[in-house]
């Protein structure tokens, strides 16, 4: 079967669905020249290029809200992280910490994703994040050649 190229979109729940269709599509024989994602994407992508389908499956099935950002105080509706009852509590938060905690993720994304296969394996990674200067956004659209060693999960979660 011929490669194909794969383009995954951001949203979080579409990660989940990824997942699957990545699992039927590895059934099936699919392989890809090259990998692109933003934002939940970019994970997947990721991990589609380290091509370990079952350290995919650990981390998605080992994802909570505990283990996505730090938050001191408790949250009105704990199960649901964007619930607008828990805006109150993450604005306070966000002005308080200058910005949100997001160590318990990285620490994650670092004990299930390994830059060195992804780096090895010589499928193209791309992924598209922003680039902000003087409160400007820009979208950035990079490749893994052009992320430096050592940095892939820092731009992973900047596209998240």
């Amino acid at each position: 079967m011929k490669p194909y190229g794969l383009v995954l979109a951001g949203g979080g729940a579409k990660g989940a669905y990824q997942l699957g269709a990545w699992k039927a599509m590895r059934e099936i024989g699919v392989t890809y020249s090259a990998v692109a994602g933003v934002s939940i994407g970019s994970i997947n992508g990721a991990l589609v290029v380290q091509d370990d389908y079952l350290t995919a499956e650990a981390l998605w099935q080992s994802v909570s809200l505990d283990k996505g950002i730090n938050i001191d105080a408790p949250l009105p509706d704990p199960d649901n992280l964007f619930s607008t009852k828990n805006w109150g509590v993450l604005f306070r938060e966000f002005l308080k910490n200058r910005g949100f905690d997001a160590s318990p993720v990285k620490d994650l994304l670092a004990s299930h994703i390994s830059e060195e296969k992804i780096r090895q394996s010589g499928t193209p990674l791309g992924i598209v994040t922003i680039q902000m200067t003087q409160g400007n956004m820009t979208g950035l659209e990079l490749f893994l050649n052009e992320i430096p060693e050592g940095q892939l999960i820092d731009y992973l979660l900047a596209s998240s």
